[in-house]
């Protein structure tokens, strides 16, 4: 038998529902793309293969465009 955890702090650290996070996230992702001082940033590495990402681990709000 496979046990659901229900969210502990919906609404709290995340948005309550499903289509609150996706419109979150969506704006986080928006904003990336539209940064022009990161678009010049990532243009300018040269990367050739990536071996990990640091990103902070806080509530959404808070952290959730730097994540993105």
């Amino acid at each position: 038998m496979t046990k659901t955890r229900q969210p502990a702090v919906a609404g709290a650290f995340y948005p309550k529902t499903e289509s609150e996070i996706k419109k979150m996230l969506t704006g986080f992702f928006k904003n990336v793309n539209s940064d022009e001082k990161f678009s010049k940033l990532k243009a300018s590495l040269k990367l050739k293969k990536i071996h990990g990402i640091i990103v902070p681990h806080a509530g959404c709000i808070y952290s959730g465009g730097v994540g993105a």
